[in-house]
């Protein structure tokens, strides 16, 4: 075994051309948090840290746990309130039904026209009936029944 020579990748790279790399850069990466909270405690000096204590002792700040996260966000006016409703009402008119709408206005009707030699067993539909066959019906599944010994009749396999 012999030992890299100098002419390897490592040798002919440049450590000053090389770029900075990222961490956790990729799609999934997170960004900053939200103003919503305070993380201000995680990097404020010891002195920064006494002089908020003291106002907030003295009442002339609030604690960083009351401060009101409304207060980060501007509130609408009512101009743009009613602006954002009369463009959702424009939107609304625009669009048709909704996808979801018309397969359930698709599947109504054919639920009347439901038959049941058309489909599988269903125990929820079928056995909804509660057994009310009349005698008609009754004998006339007896009369169907009986033309099924002729199919199934006993042979000698052997």
């Amino acid at each position: 075994m012999l030992p890299p020579k100098q002419d390897d990748l490592a040798a002919r790279m440049d450590p000053s051309k090389q770029r900075a790399r990222g961490f956790n850069t990729g799609k999934g990466a997170k960004g900053p948090n939200s103003k919503e909270e305070d993380d201000s405690a995680w990097y404020e000096t010891p002195e920064q840290k006494q002089r908020r204590l003291q106002e907030e002792m003295m009442g002339s700040a609030k604690p960083a746990s009351m401060a009101a996260p409304e207060a980060a966000k501007p509130k609408k006016s009512a101009k743009e309130e009613a602006e954002e409703q009369k463009r959702k009402q424009q939107i609304e008119k625009s669009r048709g039904p909704s996808l979801v709408e018309q397969h359930k206005k698709s599947k109504g009707a054919s639920a009347e026209e439901d038959d049941p030699s058309k489909r599988a067993f269903d125990r929820e539909k079928d056995m909804a009936s509660g057994g009310g066959i009349s005698g008609a019906q009754k004998a006339e599944m007896l009369k169907k029944a009986g033309g099924f010994s002729s199919r199934f009749a006993g042979g000698s396999y052997l």
